[in-house]
């Protein structure tokens, strides 16, 4: 990687500065100009007038195939920036640099690493992005903070500060600091620094639920932002200043006195962002005519624009005639937004609120309300799979809001936003990150209504057997234990949100010590300790007692394993096969990295997914909500396998497994063995909200090929199969036998 001197070939043009306030909502912080530091810049050479180097403490790339320069064209300040470069055909997947310092003295503290960044992206940007990154590495290869902006990706032009902020653990030993480029293009970073937050603003740190005048407000805002944010013609739903209006916004609109007092400050929050917003009591007057009726725009959403590229959210010509969205706020109020309008030249500045500097943290109860505000609405604009039109979710909005306020920490809020997601009934919702590094050393399942021990490590101790039932989990029934974390966990389908449901139960913070009372086989009944292990070593620990992933089976069928083959395995094991010999493929689980090019052997013509469906939407609240139906096909390959096929499934198949086993029973490949998959696919679209809460959904609809929904029903196998405490006991794999039989000559 070419790391050279000064630059001076860049782009033309004069500076021109812009500063953001960046989402706090996304990352934990808020903008200001990065002169304006609170405290000592950490990091050498935030300027970057020096190039980089291997040396310690310094800017230090990242080995790879790319272009580090200083670029003295146009920098942000001083005497030059850093350009990074990649073409499309480099090797490395990326280009970065970066600076570490220890983390001891800072320990507990509060840092922010900001910095100056602009991008100019190859020809396909939505697939090229720069971003700061901020990393605290914990003693024991612990997870510490991590963000590297990867949901709010840096890809304007133009100059503009952004900031990552986070917390420093208390056995924190490395802080790393760094500006990555991923795709092909160019990016600059400038005037960066790393500084301690020193006194901060006082959060509302209180819990206190709303009174009723004051929930009252909160949600006629809450209805307000979504409308706005995603669907006022003028505005931009990827602006970084919507996360200071939803935190500063709440704080704010719930001390409102009066619906008089209410409309004021909405139109404060909300009036900057959509230029002829009405709100006030109804009815309300017609909006201002526009005269001037060429070029009008609207925002259409496919799906709506975050971290995937499967969605887009984008600014579309409009109807020649103006288009205006009005509902009830509630609180005495109702809105007028104009859906269609001319794009202003400048947007213009939104209130930021009282505490503009404050870290984001959900000790703050804003911070709690904005989150929700965001959250409640991208599902109830987006979420694909609502049928009754919504009225629930706007029924449950109250709940969520005085929830969130109550949480009294981090962790209830993050339970508050687990059992909001769970109402979903979607098997990719998840609130993240998770803090859970460790893992009991052993895999259990619910069957037959009971929580069994079905597979332990090699080194396992000898206090617990395969088929051992779990009768308590430190002196509590498993049976209630299962039952308060299901309602935590989102599924289309109860099978899969119990297996969920028993897998975070493995999953612990700490290595301190679980008493397990089990029963065995012969009655007798243990009280076993159980000391938790780093997540790691759990890795490749099975469930069933599965043969090896190729293996010809005595029986005389092939059995391969995708799940626990990669792709170019899977097609060096084909090639063995005759097309005369039965195969049973297993996917009970996630094929990883698997090309489904490997149907095309079961089929004499094309094998077509089923119908992904992405919700196209051009006003609030999926009124009018139209469909994009996409999808790809597999062409038949030679061999064909003429003989007797059969997979194996279970709850734990989701999405890409799902779309294997759809286009199996769609054209019917083969046959199907065990019990349902898991009834969730198509693209998970993760957004992150203040604090660094960051949630996963599904933001399409997909259907089976007969029209049929696979949603809350999964793949039905056609020869149901499903294990038993006897057989796991025996050490018996009852669905492996079942296929057996079904193929076997």
């Amino acid at each position: 990687m070419p790391v050279s001197g000064i630059d001076r070939s860049g782009p033309s043009g004069g500076r021109r500065l812009v500063f953001v306030l960046l989402a706090a909502l996304l990352a934990g912080g808020f903008a200001q100009p990065a002169a304006a530091q609170d405290g000592p810049n950490l990091l050498r050479d935030g300027g970057f007038e020096s190039p980089p180097t291997t040396r310690a403490a310094a800017w230090r790339p990242v080995p790879g195939d790319f272009d580090a320069v200083l670029d003295a064209k146009s920098p942000y300040e001083g005497q030059g920036s850093l350009r990074l470069h990649r073409d499309a055909a480099a090797s490395s997947p990326f280009a970065a640099v970066a600076q570490a310092i220890d983390a001891t003295p800072y320990r507990g503290r509060t840092i922010r690493f900001r910095a100056a960044a602009r991008a100019a992206l190859g020809r396909a940007p939505g697939s090229s992005s720069a971003g700061l990154w901020l990393r605290i590495d914990r003693e024991g290869g612990a997870r510490g903070f991590f963000d590297n902006m990867s949901d709010r990706p840096i890809r304007s032009q133009e100059w503009a500060v952004y900031e990552v902020t986070g917390p420093v653990a208390e056995d924190a030993v490395k802080i790393t600091a760094g500006f990555l480029l991923q795709g092909a293009g160019s990016a600059w970073i400038d005037a960066a620094s790393l500084e301690i937050v020193e006194d901060l603003p006082v959060a509302q740190t209180s819990s206190d639920r709303p009174s009723n005048e004051a929930l009252r407000n909160l949600q006629a805002f809450a209805r307000l932002y979504g409308y706005v944010r995603w669907f006022s013609a003028a505005s931009d739903p990827a602006d970084p200043r919507w996360g200071v209006i939803a935190v500063e916004g709440v704080r704010d609109v719930e001390q409102a006195q009066d619906p008089d007092d209410l409309a004021r400050r909405l139109r404060k929050w909300f009036e900057p962002m959509a230029p002829g917003l009405l709100v006030g009591p109804p009815p309300l007057e017609p909006a201002p005519e526009i005269h001037d009726q060429t070029g009008l725009t609207r925002w259409r959403h496919t799906g709506v624009a975050f971290s995937s590229p499967a969605y887009r959210s984008e600014r579309i010509a409009a109807a020649a005639a103006p288009e205006v969205w009005r509902s009830d706020l509630g609180g005495g109020l109702a809105v007028s937004l104009p859906v269609t309008g001319v794009v202003p030249e400048a947007p213009a500045a939104a209130p930021a609120g009282s505490v503009a500097l404050q870290s984001a943290s959900a000790e703050d109860r804003a911070v709690r309300l904005g989150g929700m505000v965001i959250a409640w609405n991208v599902f109830r604009h987006f979420f694909p799979y609502f049928d009754d039109g919504g009225r629930a979710w706007d029924e449950a909005l109250p709940d969520w809001l005085s929830d969130a306020a109550a949480a009294p920490d981090g962790p209830a809020y993050a339970a508050v936003l687990e059992r909001m997601v769970a109402r979903l009934d979607d098997g990719h919702g998840q609130v993240g990150p998770s803090t859970a590094v460790y893992s009991l050393p052993l895999v259990w399942q619910p069957i037959e209504d009971a929580l069994v021990i079905t597979g332990l490590p090699s080194w396992a101790s000898d206090g617990l057997r395969v088929g051992d039932v779990v009768l308590e989990i430190d002196g509590r029934p498993s049976e209630q234990r299962l039952a308060e974390e299901q309602e935590r966990v989102s599924a289309s389908t109860s099978e899969r949100r119990a297996w969920r449901a028993s897998e975070r139960l493995l999953s612990r913070e700490t290595d301190g010590m679980v008493e397990l009372a089990i029963l065995r086989g012969d009655g007798v009944r243990l009280t076993v300790p159980v000391q938790p292990v780093p997540d790691a070593r759990m890795i490749g620990v099975l469930a069933e007692p599965r043969p090896a992933p190729v293996t010809w089976l005595p029986a005389g069928t092939w059995y391969f394993d995708p799940t626990r083959l990669d792709n170019a395995a899977l097609i060096e094991a084909l090639a063995r096969v005759r097309p005369d010999q039965p195969v049973i493929f297993d996917i009970r689980g996630y094929p990883h990295g698997i090309d489904a090019a490997f149907l095309g052997h079961l089929s004499a013509s094309r094998v077509e997914t089923p119908p992904f469906r992405i919700p196209v939407d051009l006003l609030p609240e999926a009124r009018s909500r139209s469909w994009e139906t996409v999808g790809w096909s597999v062409t038949p390959r030679t061999p064909r396998f003429a003989s007797r096929v059969a997979f194996l499934t279970d709850a734990r198949a989701i999405s890409y497994a799902e779309t294997l086993l759809a286009m199996v029973a769609g054209h019917d490949l083969g046959d199907i063995v065990g019990s349902p998959t898991a009834g969730t696919n198509g693209n998970a679209n993760p957004f992150t909200l203040p604090g660094g809460y960051r949630i996963s959904w599904t933001g399409m609809q997909v259907i089976n090929h007969d029209g049929t929904p696979l949603h809350g029903h999964g793949v039905t196998p056609t020869i149901p199969a499903s294990r038993t405490i006897a057989g796991v006991r025996a050490g018996r794999d009852e669905v492996l036998a079942r296929a057996v039989e079904a193929v076997a000559p």
